[in-house]
């Protein structure tokens, strides 16, 4: 998660709005017995990479500022901004 974080250029969102996330959308997360900050789950990494996109867009709405302000113009983070979600 921190580096898909790092990738958008933004803090990654806490492991409840996380685990929140994962269960609202029907994927199961399990913390894993070997270490205790690892979570295994389901949900493909396309849905992590639009879970910090849109943790991102609420970010921003919330601190009033431009999303992309912080992503270079034409970079692979700013052009994901312009896809449709894959699920």
């Amino acid at each position: 998660m921190d580096n898909i974080s790092s990738f958008f250029k933004v803090t990654a969102p806490s492991m409840d709005v996380l685990h929140t996330q994962v269960r609202k959308n029907r994927y199961s997360i399990t913390r894993s017995y070997i270490q205790k900050n690892l979570w295994k789950t389901n949900a493909p990494i396309s849905f992590y990479f639009e879970l910090v996109k849109e943790w991102k867009k609420a970010k921003a709405k919330f601190d009033n500022t431009d999303y992309l302000s912080e992503i270079e113009p034409g970079s692979p983070a700013h052009m994901s901004f312009n896809k449709p979600p894959q699920k």
